[in-house]
């Protein structure tokens, strides 16, 4: 899982071994999701592309799904 909202939405399923990639992003104008070298973004690429080589499913999500979820989905279709 890809949680974009780790301030607000603990990782409950961590202790069943479900995967997480955690970043703690607010849901304000002011949060900076993609940083100009592109670090953030080849990071979750590589972590759904990782599940993806193993046959697994990645949820993305925040809190309301309108904004920082939204957008890591469609940088990833965009690069894929």
């Amino acid at each position: 899982m890809v949680n974009c909202a780790g301030r607000q939405i603990p990782n409950h399923w961590e202790p069943i071994a479900v995967s997480y990639l955690t970043y703690y992003w607010t849901d304000s104008d002011e949060q900076v999701i993609f940083d100009p070298q592109g670090r953030i973004a080849n990071e979750f690429y590589e972590f759904i592309e990782a599940a993806y080589s193993r046959s697994e499913s990645t949820l993305i999500h925040s809190v309301k799904g309108q904004g920082r979820a939204c957008s890591v989905c469609a940088a990833y279709l965009m690069r894929k």
